[in-house]
């Protein structure tokens, strides 16, 4: 009876996933984070570092979703043999260590960098310095993270192997001391670490957002406030540095409310055993909980890259270039009306520029 039921859930999670979940969500993740991460790549979008950390976002997102998708298909080719009718237990270990250590360094690679884009941004503010611009040190930062996300990555697949749990033979640490450790070393550097990195930057940006808006109320209600002066200088330029906190502070918001759901039930899971009192509670509503998080958190990755589309202007205008260019090569469009949104885009940034780079204009914080 249990054999029939669980051979059933198995054909219902076959069907739940092969159908419309991998297929979807994944081809949708993909080729949204490829499109995203082409316009940040070539078209000419003058916020950096920001455009930099995002382009490594955009990449880690990318590598998560194929990983994801490449292993929810491995793992039901792994149980039972007869719902897919490939046998790939023969290599269950290597394919285990493997994805374990993708899916770390990615995952970890990903956060890294959006931590790093909040980081750097407040220095910017913070500092009125333009050397962490360059691209050198961009480049020199991302290769520290690089390195050291590698190293962390590289404990998991010493930590991971196929054992034989409840008749089925799970990916998971080697020993029950090595379980708990690993989900608190998990549950500290990412909540602590990353989160903490995360949730301390917004706070510091919402406190900028609100100093900047009294100075600009300050500023406008003064009598030497007009048009072309250098206060209304000043205004533009907040405004413009206030665009890109706007969107950080909401990317940061959902990246916390899709992921830390996640981190923190796997911490409480790997914390009770069948001695607690909480054993049965757990037992009973694990799965569901634990899917219903995981696909949360998968769902970010996947459709991130709507969140920076809908609230980054030059992201959709260039997206609307890209996208009208391309229904002209397959003749829906013509192409003068590719190049009316191309003159207006053009008229647009220019008077910006003119606006914000006529002087030379200091954002003071804390005055």
């Amino acid at each position: 009876m249990n054999d029939t039921m669980e051979y059933s859930s198995w054909i219902n999670m076959k069907l739940y996933f092969f159908i419309w979940f991998i297929p979807l969500i994944t081809t949708i993740g993909f080729f949204g984070n490829s499109f995203v991460l082409y316009i940040l790549l070539y078209k000419h979008i003058r916020f950096p570092p920001f455009c930099f950390w995002l382009r490594c976002t955009c990449i880690g997102n990318m590598v998560i979703v194929i990983q994801q998708g490449v292993f929810l298909i491995l793992y039901l080719c792994f149980y039972p043999k007869q719902v897919i009718g490939i046998d790939l237990r023969i290599f269950d270990s290597i394919i285990c260590k493997f994805f374990m250590f993708v899916h770390e360094f990615s995952y970890s690679w990903t956060t890294g960098s959006l931590a790093t884009l909040y980081l750097v941004k407040i220095i910017i503010i913070v500092t009125q310095s333009n050397e962490i611009d360059n691209s050198k040190n961009n480049f020199k930062i991302c290769l520290i993270l690089s390195f050291l996300m590698l190293t962390y990555s590289m404990l998991w697949p010493i930590i991971y192997d196929v054992r034989l749990k409840n008749g089925l033979n799970i990916c998971t640490p080697k020993s029950d001391f090595l379980f708990l450790l690993e989900g608190q070393a998990r549950f500290v550097y990412q909540s602590f670490v990353i989160v903490g990195i995360i949730t301390g930057a917004n706070c510091y940006l919402v406190y900028f957002l609100c100093h900047t808006s009294k100075v600009v109320q300050k500023i406008q209600r003064s009598d030497s406030f007009s048009i072309g002066s250098k206060e209304s200088r000043l205004t533009a330029k907040l405004a413009k540095i206030n665009k890109i906190i706007y969107f950080i502070i909401f990317v940061n918001f959902l990246w916390i409310v899709c992921n830390v759901p996640f981190m923190s039930y796997s911490f409480i899971v790997n914390m009770y055993d069948e001695k607690n009192s909480f054993y049965y509670f757990f037992s009973s509503f694990y799965m569901p909980l634990y899917y219903g998080f995981m696909v949360s958190s998968y769902f970010y990755n996947c459709l991130s890259w709507i969140i920076y589309i809908y609230t980054c202007s030059s992201l959709r205008r260039h997206m609307r270039i890209t996208t009208y260019g391309f229904f002209v090569r397959f003749g829906l469009y013509e192409a003068y009306f590719i190049e009316k949104i191309k003159s207006e885009i053009f008229n647009n940034s220019s008077e910006i520029e003119k606006q914000t780079n006529s002087s030379d204009v200091t954002v003071e914080v804390g005055k």
